[in-house]
């Protein structure tokens, strides 16, 4: 199995993604292990960094962090994302309008905030 992790809505140093961060670093840390999976990681320059814990790394050239890119990012990355594989995995439970992929789409919600 091949799953994709979308990490660029990450940016534990601006907004408060600390714990969801922690989540996906340890779900990472945990599939990355296991025989017969691959784990592919789309992140920004600003953006919770997957290196260690992902087979494969899209790195976007601008940062999340600001209105902008953090736009960008959300509704283009199934465009900007080249990898092949079976799933992608959304640990903020975000999802894209425009641009879909094709295959499985997960997401998680840790917690609201109202």
């Amino acid at each position: 199995m091949r799953a994709g992790y979308y990490l660029a809505d990450q940016n534990p140093h601006r907004d408060r993604t600390r714990g969801i961060t922690v989540y996906t670093a340890a779900l990472l840390e945990r599939l990355r292990g296991r025989e017969n999976f691959d784990v592919f990681a789309l992140q920004s320059r600003s953006s919770f960094g997957a290196a260690s814990m992902a087979d494969a790394n899209c790195g976007l050239p601008f940062r999340t962090d600001n209105f902008a890119g953090r736009l960008l990012a959300d509704q283009a990355h199934p465009l900007l994302a080249r990898f092949d594989v079976d799933l992608w995995h959304y640990p903020k439970g975000f999802l894209p309008l425009g641009c879909k992929y094709s295959g499985p789409i997960v997401g998680t919600v840790c917690d609201v905030i109202l």
